[in-house]
């Protein structure tokens, strides 16, 4: 499936399966998408800004350039997610985190919940002052 920059503002998109699927510049501004299999989707460059993904499926999913700032990530499988250069800010990450990849440019700014997630890689934890 490819929807390259659609525009899905506010769209209830729960439980959707959207593996593999192409929203490079997606426009997912406040979407419901818990419960969503997003496996291996690329989603660069999306705005997912207040998006509710809880529950979703993350695995190998490329989020790099993704604008997650206050969205909801709680309970997300993040395995082998693409975080770079990504914005986290005031994004919620309660749960399970998995090991993601991200780079000096992802923004984890006021970033909840990452001192319950669980597998948040030690580099990282490092980077945030977890320790």
């Amino acid at each position: 499936v490819i929807l390259c920059g659609v525009i899905l503002c506010d769209t209830n998109l729960r439980g959707v399966d959207l593996r593999s699927a192409n929203l490079s510049g997606a426009n997912l501004n406040g979407a419901n998408l818990s419960g969503a299999e997003l496996i291996a989707a690329k989603l660069s460059g999306a705005n997912l800004t207040g998006a509710n993904l809880t529950g979703a499926n993350l695995i190998s999913t490329n989020l790099s350039r993704a604008n997650l700032s206050r969205a909801n990530l709680s309970g997300v499988n993040l395995s082998g997610a693409n975080l770079s250069d990504a914005n986290l800010s005031s994004a919620n990450l309660s749960g399970t985190f998995g090991d993601v990849k991200w780079n000096e440019n992802t923004n984890w700014e006021n970033v909840r919940g990452l001192d319950t997630a669980v597998n948040v890689p030690e580099a990282l934890r490092q980077q945030l002052g977890m320790e």
